[in-house]
């Protein structure tokens, strides 16, 4: 490789200095790849910076910056990462997910870490009774990090694994928090109440059903629902029916009874397949098609008529 000789005059004395010319273009100039640099010589380009070598420990001019590796900022080297602000969004590393307290990686989606759960979209947190360092680790309303293990704090009481509750008021309350999860709760007018789209399972808790709040399968209410994208959605092969508040395989749901007037009382619905042949249909004999409870009857010769032009019909059984 080429050097250049570059004579320098200092204070009347002549002082020779060998130069990599593939290092330098000139005294002047910017540094090249592999060269020397520090804050009064900066690298050529845009496609250079100028690093800490690992190896010499000195500072020279390395290619710049892509995604996940480090940037030069006047001086300096700080990160810059693709980074997800959201459970759910897409990762290739938990590097990714860095931003979303509590999260890894899996399954090319930020997710929550073992023992950990969704507190917001943003942000997961130790459940109850899970391995602790100090109370930070433990986010759920209530809670602190007692003998290492995140626990209610005195006079409350664990509703589930992810929420606590007032010992003396469990059904009273003067904010959403002291309800328990502010994701199926809520406190109206003073009173613990479960939010739309939600039922209470027990006198102190509420879970999703149809289209409510989840972080977990288990949540989901409704039956043949899971949970997914933080929703109780219905399983493939099933489809929303009596106004979204079940999942049905492929069947027909429609209104069965209803109260007087439309105010009070039970409202039910039927569901049938909707290929079944329903209750005074034709049929024929030894039908199987027949919609649930109903069965295929001959119920003889119309007066007059011929035995070719018998009723058969799904009657119910």
């Amino acid at each position: 490789m080429p050097r250049q000789i570059v004579v320098i005059i200092l204070a009347g004395v002549a002082v020779i200095l060998s130069v990599d010319a593939a290092q330098t273009d000139s005294l002047t100039s910017c540094v090249e790849f592999g060269g020397s640099c520090d804050q009064h010589r900066s690298c050529c380009g845009e496609n250079l910076k100028c690093d800490q070598s690992i190896t010499f420990g000195r500072y020279e001019c390395k290619e710049k910056a892509k995604l996940d590796d480090s940037c030069r900022e006047t001086f300096h080297c700080i990160d810059i990462l693709h980074s997800v602000s959201t459970l759910g969004g897409a990762c290739a590393t938990d590097r990714d997910c860095k931003n979303i307290t509590n999260a890894i990686c899996i399954d090319e989606k930020c997710a929550c870490k073992p023992d950990t759960f969704a507190l917001t979209l943003s942000a997961c947190t130790h459940v109850l009774n899970s391995t602790c360092s100090s109370s930070a680790d433990c986010g759920i309303f209530a809670s602190h990090c007692f003998e290492n293990k995140c626990q209610c704090i005195s006079d409350w009481a664990p509703l589930t694994d992810t929420s606590c509750a007032k010992r003396s008021t469990l059904v009273y309350c003067e904010d959403a928090l002291e309800c328990g999860e502010p994701w199926h709760s809520k406190c109206f007018q003073n009173r613990c109440v479960c939010n739309v789209k939600h039922i209470a399972v027990s006198e102190l808790t509420c879970l999703p059903t149809l289209g409510g709040n989840c972080w977990r399968d288990d949540q989901c209410m409704t039956d043949n629902t899971h949970c997914i994208d933080f929703r109780c959605q219905c399983k493939p092969g099933f489809v929303s029916c009596t106004n979204d508040r079940s999942c049905c395989q492929g069947y027909d749901c429609t209104l069965e009874n209803a109260p007087r007037g439309g105010y009070g009382g039970e409202i039910s619905y039927v569901c049938t397949p909707f290929n079944c042949i329903k209750e005074g249909d034709r049929c024929f004999r030894n039908e199987t098609r027949c919609c649930p409870g109903l069965t295929c009857v001959n119920k003889g010769t119309p007066l007059g008529g011929y035995k070719e032009f018998d009723i058969i019909e799904c009657t119910k059984s």
